[in-house]
This record gives structure tokens, C-alpha cells and sequence, in this order.
């Protein structure tokens, strides 16, 4: 069987000797001769630098001649080889010399030739050529071709990441900031793992005499990383550091997760913090590890529940996510696939569970990525179940790889870790503010007659762009026709009042996409109109109190001090506004006070001018009289307020 095999090479050999050197006299210059000799040669070695330098050579010749213009073109695919092995930006050099032999189309050149197009395309955001190169592709290829599958998948995510591009962007572009640290000078085996209080990250990076790996840590202070340090951890005598990778660490940062290869597989190792070091790796029990791949890991706050990736059997294909829990004297569930609307049959990994233990956060190639991996979303219900993933979109979500995506308990900022456009071997670590892009804006009004009696009135909102109804309604006192909305801003909305002496009045709402916490009081008064003494129609008035509280407007009457307790007490604010929207609409006292067990409030001294913001949420629920919502703004303060009535 060997000598058929060595036959078979020999032959290939001879063969691609003999075509080079039909090839190489096609030149009637010597010198092209050998430096065309040479080039083959360097390219076949894989030394793409070198041969690309003879290629482009080649390149500026201009001829007549159809057997040397069929060579030429041959060499504008090597050209693309070259640029395609390179990293950086020089990769996306290819694009032009693919596209002219493909126009061409003189000479007959792999077929890989229109995936590695597209692929350039891909994460040069042109999806739409993307697209077009590889339905060409597929026209021209069997089915069984080994990249015909590969190209509908590269369709259906270039048409989603078309589709995601076009939304309106997540956040704003620059508040996703590349951090400046030394850590995006390393080498991409770093995956960063960073403590939930966004302050402390661990990494691995290479060392640069000697080429291995080194754990590091750096921490955050005054919002400024310091130079990273390197730690020492037990490994014992059989386990090689660079057989390690880091794969989550504890809510409290005291024990550091690794995953540790062997093979087609890999298992969950761990390593308890002692002073400045850190202890033994010891293998994870707690029904995590398999005869399989175990990958990345999340331990909650409270160390009863743990997230991890697998790609053993029974899942939904490649690597999936699991879950164990606690039982009791230190034995855990069995693992617990997250089901299809987490999972799919590509990759998922990566986990991280936000404090509150709502929602879940992960990397996965599947569900309607962009490209390589995206970061997902699902708010986590009863039962184990999940809600279907969501993208977060673009800018957090790009054509390549997006991983450890981390956010902080105030969700107010989040970390992930970005695979460079111009350098696949490269990552960036980026900051995200989340502040600026506000989740609720808030509306709270009256309804009155002409006369300025208030009217039993019901109130709906409709979505106009859904057309779905908004949930987060409340008319705890219908009767005399207060109500309090809690809406997301940058939408226009219809809102619908249902009363007893009047058709259903339409209004229409528009709440601007602001920067800052944006609250609106509504006075409405409906009015008959009579004529002859006949009512012949109705009329609506509505006048609008804007509050724009984060204003610059209102911070230059402010000094600094009272700036900053402005910036603390926001953070504030959000959180209530997101617990609110997070609990049911019957919000009644028992869960308002369950949720202030969990929210920490300033102790504040009354009539403190400085809390404007606080003062906003704590008038709206006062409008309402809502007993329930008066509890979450107990402990904030009353102060003048600052509107503008249209």
C-alpha cells in the first residue's frame, strides 16, 4: 500500500515539475526564467513574503501573448495566496486580484478561489458581494463539493449581519472604547477574564524570550489599568502551563478557573487564591468534567449554580451550554443542556450570568450571528427555560470573533473581548458605557374635562413600529385618570385613552433618543364640541412639562460637588427604573419592598438640591398616588423642578 502511494507522488511530482518547467519557458528572458523558478519555489514553502515579492514582479508585465497573459493570471492568484496568509490589513490586498481572475475567468483556477473572496468580503462588511460570489460558487460546484455547505451557512450570516447593520446601532460607536493597557500588545491565546466589578483582569499572555505562557492580572485604579503583573500558581509536576487556558473566575475573584487540553478533549481545572498566589490546580468535580471538551465556565454570586460550554453527546451540536446546580453536602445535578433557544448546532460558549439572576450572557456562532462569534442575550425564566437569544447588535457584535462578554451589577458598563478586522490573530479588549444609551424614558400625566374635573379613563400605548401593545403601564388610580408610563426612548408610540363620555382619543408620542433620563408630564384635557347646541365632535388638548434632567443646561448651574452626587444618585435611577420593568404589572407593596431589600440607596439629606434626578422618579410616583411605587422612592428627596411647558 506504501509503494502505491509513493508511486502516486512520484508521478504528481514529476508532473508539476514537468507543467513549471512548461511554464517557466514560456518566458524567453532567462532572468523571468529563474526568478519565476524562484518564486514558485518560495511559495510552495509557504514562504509567502518572499514569493510575493517576484510575483508582483510579474505582475506590471503587459504582453500580448495569450499563453503568457494565462500565466500572468495564475500568479494574480498566487499574489492573493500570499496576501490571504498575511496579517493585518494586508489580507484584504487579495480582494482586487481575486476579483480579476474571477472576471477573467482565462484560466482554471481552484474553486476555493470564491470562498476565500467572500470570506475577505465578509469581514470587509460587503455582504452584499459576499453573497453574490457565492451563489456564483454554488452554480458552479456539485453539492458535494466540501465547501458547498460552507457557503449557505456564509449566506444566511452575511444576510443577518446586512440586516443587523441596518438597524440602528445598540450603543453609540464611541462609547465602545478600545482600553489603553500594555495587555493589546499580547498574543490572541490570552482570553481575558474579568471580576464582575469590571476592576481586576486575568489573562495569559506569551512570554517573549521564552515563548511561553504566563498568567497575568491587572487591576483598574481610578479608571486607569495598571501594568499587568505576573502570578504564580501550584500547577504540581504533570500539568504544563501551556496546556492551560483561563476559563472563568468566582463572583468574589478568589478562585481562577483553567481548562486544560489533552488531546480531542479538555477539562475544568481549578486553583484557590492564597495571599498573592494561588493554590494547587485541582481537577472540578461537581459533575462539570466529561470524556469530552469542556470549555469556558461561570460560577454565580452565591457558588450554587454553574455555567458551562461542552461539546459532549446529547447536545444540539458543537460545543453547547450546560448547567448544574447545588444539592446539598457538596453534590451537584446532573448537567442540564439550556435548550434550543440558547443552544444551536454550532458553537456556543462562554456564559456569564448577570448578579441579579436575570438575565444570561454568551458567545455563539449560531442563532443569527454577524459572523464567527456573537454575544447574546436571553432573560432567564422559571424552570430552567429561556427565552429565545437576541443578538446585542452592532457595534458590540462584528463579522468576527466576540467573546467574555462581561457587565457590571449596575449595568451601567460591560467588557468584551473583540477579534481585530485587519488582524484575525489579534484581539482588543473594549470598554462599553451603557449609561448614555438609556433603556426607559418616563411619562406621567392627567386627564381631565374642560372644566378640570378628572375622568375614569383606561390607557393603552401601541408601538408603532410593532404595532404591539407596551406593557409597562400603570393606572393604579384610573378612577380620576392619572397613569405612569415607563417606555424605552427613541420610538414613536400611540396611546390610546378608552373613557366613558368619549370615543377613544389617539395620541400620538415621540420620545427622542437622548443621552440623558428624559421624563415628560402630560395634561390632558378632553373637550365636546356643540354646535346649535348639538355635539357635532371632540377635541383634545394636551400640554407637555419636558424634564430633561441630564442636561448641560442644568449641570452648569450646578458646582462640581453637586455634579457629582448628580452622576451617583443617576445609577440610581436606572437601576429603579429597570427593576420596575423587570417585575410584573401588578406591583404591589410586597414586591416593591423586596426589590428595595436589593437596591442600596444614599443615605441623602432632605431638600438637597444637588439630587435632581432622584427627585424626577420619586414626582412621578407621587402623581400616581400609587402606594406600591411610593415605596421605591421612599428614601428620595423633593426638591424645585426644572420644565419647560409647550
Amino acid at each position: 500500500m506504501k509503494e502505491k502511494i509513493f508511486y502516486k507522488l512520484f508521478i504528481l511530482f514529476v508532473f508539476l515539475f514537468l507543467q513549471n518547467q512548461k511554464l517557466y519557458s514560456q518566458f524567453s528572458d532567462p532572468i523571468l526564467q529563474k526568478n519565476y523558478k524562484i518564486a514558485i519555489n518560495e511559495f510552495n514553502k509557504k514562504k509567502y513574503s518572499k514569493a510575493l515579492s517576484l510575483f508582483l514582479y510579474f505582475d506590471t508585465i503587459k504582453t500580448n501573448n495569450n499563453k503568457i497573459k494565462k500565466i500572468l493570471l495564475e500568479i494574480k492568484y498566487k499574489i492573493s495566496v500570499c496576501y490571504i496568509n498575511f496579517e493585518a490589513q494586508e489580507r484584504f490586498k487579495a480582494i482586487p486580484f481575486l476579483e480579476k481572475i474571477i472576471k477573467q475567468n482565462l484560466y482554471k483556477f481552484p474553486n476555493k478561489a470564491y470562498i476565500e473572496l467572500a470570506i475577505l468580503y465578509h469581514s470587509d462588511y460587503q455582504f452584499k458581494k459576499a453573497i453574490e460570489i457565492l451563489n456564483v460558487f454554488q452554480k458552479r460546484v456539485s453539492k458535494r463539493n466540501e465547501n458547498y455547505k460552507f457557503s449557505i451557512r456564509m449566506i444566511e450570516i452575511c444576510k443577518s449581519a446586512e440586516k443587523i447593520i441596518s438597524r440602528k446601532p445598540s450603543i453609540h460607536l464611541e462609547n465602545l472604547r478600545n482600553i489603553s493597557m500594555p495587555l493589546n500588545m499580547i498574543n490572541s491565546d490570552y482570553n481575558p477574564i474579568i471580576l464582575p466589578d469590571l476592576n481586576v483582569m486575568y489573562f495569559i499572555a506569551l512570554n517573549s524570550k521564552s515563548g511561553e505562557k504566563e498568567i497575568k492580572v491587572s487591576h483598574k485604579e481610578i479608571g486607569i489599568w495598571k501594568k499587568s503583573k505576573t502570578i504564580n500558581i501550584n500547577l504540581g509536576k504533570k500539568i504544563d502551563i501551556n496546556s492551560i487556558s483561563l476559563a472563568g473566575i468566582s463572583y468574589d475573584g478568589n478562585i481562577l478557573f483553567f481548562q486544560k487540553k489533552e488531546k480531542k478533549r479538555a477539562d475544568i481545572y481549578f486553583s484557590e487564591k492564597r495571599n498573592n498566589s494561588f493554590g494547587l490546580l485541582q481537577k472540578l468535580d461537581a459533575n462539570v468534567n466529561s470524556k469530552y471538551l469542556e470549555g469556558k465556565i461561570y460560577i454565580n454570586k452565591k457558588g450554587d449554580e454553574i455555567y458551562f460550554s461542552s461539546d459532549r453527546p446529547g447536545g444540539y451540536g458543537g460545543k453547547d451550554i450546560y448547567k448544574v446546580k447545588k444539592l446539598g453536602n457538596n453534590k451537584w445535578s446532573k448537567a442540564i443542556n439550556l435548550g434550543e433557544n440558547i443552544n444551536t448546532s454550532y458553537d456556543e460558549d462562554a456564559p456569564f450570568v448577570h448578579s441579579n439572576s436575570h438575565t444570561i450572557y454568551f458567545s455563539s456562532k449560531g442563532h443569527n450571528t454577524m459572523g464567527g462569534y456573537d454575544i447574546f442575550k436571553s432573560k432567564i425564566l422559571e424552570n430552567d427555560k429561556f427565552e429565545l437569544a437576541e443578538n446585542l447588535s452592532y457595534p458590540i457584535n462584528t463579522p468576527q470573533d466576540n467573546l467574555y462578554y462581561v457587565i457590571s451589577d449596575s449595568e451601567n458598563s460591560a467588557y468584551l473581548s473583540s477579534v481585530k478586522k485587519s488582524n484575525p490573530n489579534y484581539h482588543e479588549i473594549f470598554f462599553i458605557d451603557l449609561k448614555s444609551s438609556i433603556e426607559q424614558s418616563m411619562i406621567n400625566g392627567n386627564i381631565f374635562t374642560k372644566n378640570m374635573k378628572p375622568i375614569k379613563a383606561s390607557v393603552k400605548v401601541i408601538n408603532k413600529e410593532t404595532n404591539k401593545k407596551e406593557n409597562y403601564i400603570f393606572t393604579p388610580n384610573y378612577k380620576i385618570g392619572k397613569f405612569l408610563m415607563i417606555i424605552p426612548p427613541g420610538k414613536e408610540y400611540k396611546m390610546l385613552i378608552e373613557t366613558k363620555n368619549f370615543t377613544i382619543q389617539n395620541i400620538d408620542i415621540r420620545i427622542p433618543n437622548q443621552t440623558y433620563f428624559y421624563k415628560m408630564f402630560q395634561k390632558i384635557i378632553l373637550e365636546n364640541v356643540f354646535l346649535l347646541g348639538k355635539k357635532v365632535g371632540e377635541k383634545t388638548i394636551i400640554e407637555n412639562s419636558f424634564y430633561d434632567n441630564y442636561k448641560k443646561g442644568i449641570e452648569s448651574r450646578l458646582n462640581s460637588e453637586e455634579l457629582k452626587k448628580i452622576k451617583r444618585y443617576r445609577n440610581k435611577l436606572f437601576q429603579y427604573l429597570k427593576k420596575i420593568k423587570k417585575t410584573s404589572k401588578d406591583l404591589g407593596p410586597d414586591k416593591v419592598r423586596k426589590l428595595m431589600s436589593k437596591t442600596e440607596i444614599p443615605d441623602v439629606k432632605e431638600k438637597d438640591n444637588s439630587n435632581l434626578l432622584l427627585n424626577f422618579i420619586e414626582k412621578a410616583i407621587e402623581n400616581v398616588d400609587s402606594t406600591a411605587l411610593e415605596e421605591l422612592g421612599k428614601n428620595t428627596l423633593y426638591v424645585e423642578n426644572y420644565e419647560n411647558t409647550f
